[in-house]
């Protein structure tokens, strides 16, 4: 279940889409303990950044690094 009121810092992000390359944002979420709509929120903002890439598949974000 998701932590509430936890600060995740993009390290944990990036972590979970390493351990789970290439991952969708459920995966990600999962891995960091947030909520499906936080991780979505913070990959767009990695992705804007350049940190991490993104793809979309059949209406779905699945997110890799380079």
């Amino acid at each position: 279940m998701p932590e509430r009121n936890r600060k995740f810092g993009d390290d944990e992000y990036i972590d979970a889409i390493r351990a789970n390359e290439p991952a969708s944002t459920p995966e990600v979420a999962g891995h960091v303990g947030c909520t499906r709509e936080n991780a979505r929120i913070r990959l767009l903002k990695l992705h804007e950044n350049g940190d991490v890439e993104r793809k979309m598949i059949r209406g779905s974000h699945i997110w890799f690094l380079e």
